[in-house]
């Protein structure tokens, strides 16, 4: 928070990433020794969710890059409008394939949670 007060918004950014990563590096020592869960253990355990949501999160915003782009014609309010639906279904739908097909364990606790629950 201080550096974003003098330096602005960008580097109080740049900080948060570091001090995540730095963070991160010390707590996974830890369990490293305490539990024998090592850090690649650990990555290679999150990769999986990880590359869902971010695949997710690039196919979601290629509407708004395309209106940005394209424009064509239409007020920035209502594309809103109409653009966020769209992202909704994409981030949907995508997530759904990706963790259908891969099947993660995860996935399938939820999944039968939501069938218990809804049906």
């Amino acid at each position: 928070m201080v550096i974003g007060a003098y330096l602005g918004i960008y580097w109080m950014l740049i900080s948060s990433v570091f001090v995540g990563y730095f963070s991160y590096y010390i707590n996974s020592y830890y369990s490293k020794y305490l539990l024998n869960y090592s850090i690649l253990d650990q990555i290679k355990d999150i990769l999986p969710s990880f590359l869902t949501g971010f695949i997710g999160a690039i196919l979601t915003i290629i509407p708004s890059v395309v209106y940005e782009y394209y424009n064509w014609g239409i007020e920035r309010e209502l594309a809103s409008f109409i653009i966020l639906p769209i992202q909704c279904v994409i981030g949907f739908i995508t997530v759904y394939v990706i963790l259908d097909e891969y099947k993660l364990d995860e996935y399938k606790e939820v999944k039968k949670n939501c069938l218990i629950i809804f049906f």
